[in-house]
């Protein structure tokens, strides 16, 4: 092998270090955009750095920021919430069918692990206005979480360790968040224990309890 060959077989490999770094965190949650940047300055260096941030994985709980409050009802459902004008008609939904057998109302938003700080502030906002515009709707007030990591997994996980009855959630969203949920809603509807409820474009849901 020539001196010009190992050169690029070198470039090519550390390059490969970055594609590789990009896929495998992001589908861990990660931004791949960032760890493909990364893995492209350090090369094999990266895998030090993933290693740690999936260690730091395990000590990233859901960041609360509306505690909420209880309504009459004994009905407990997580929303998941994404700014698209899909993830707003799974809330309406929600609302207009349940209304007052809501016990507990939670909306939910994902971002990645790696979420600056400007990302968390839209992702609060986003579920502020959707809390704000549901509040005089219901006889209780939403709370409101944002969750970090692969969005399914997110989403089923704080569905089980929350005791949630329901997981509501629209099929083709596209908003404002950095995660549209229309993309998992099939993963969710495969692996949650927690009974889920979809609502597709133009489409309104079924009561959950009649079936």
């Amino acid at each position: 092998m020539s001196a010009t060959q190992a050169l690029l077989a070198f470039f090519g490999i550390w390059i490969a270090c970055g594609v590789i770094a990009s896929v495998v965190m992001g589908r861990r949650g990660h931004d791949p955009v960032s760890w493909l940047l990364v893995g492209a300055a350090l090369g094999p260096l990266v895998l030090v750095g993933a290693h740690e941030a999936v260690l730091r994985e395990r000590r990233v709980a859901p960041r609360l920021v509306e505690q909420g409050t209880a309504g009459t009802g004994s009905v407990s459902v997580l929303v998941g919430i994404d700014g698209s004008s899909a993830s707003m008609r799974v809330l309406d939904a929600v609302v207009d069918l349940l209304g007052p057998r809501v016990e507990r109302l939670e909306l939910a938003t994902v971002t990645d692990f790696d979420a600056e700080t400007d990302d968390l502030e839209v992702s609060e906002a986003l579920l502020a206005d959707e809390c704000e515009r549901i509040r005089a709707r219901i006889g209780c007030t939403p709370a409101t979480v944002v969750l970090m990591g692969p969005p399914a997994e997110a989403i089923v996980a704080r569905a089980k360790d929350g005791d949630f009855d329901y997981v509501a959630i629209g099929r083709h969203g596209r908003g404002a968040s950095k995660v549209a949920f229309g993309n998992v809603a099939r993963k969710i509807n495969a692996t949650s224990s927690v009974p889920v409820i979809t609502v597709s474009e133009g489409r309104r849901m079924e009561d959950p309890e009649a079936s």
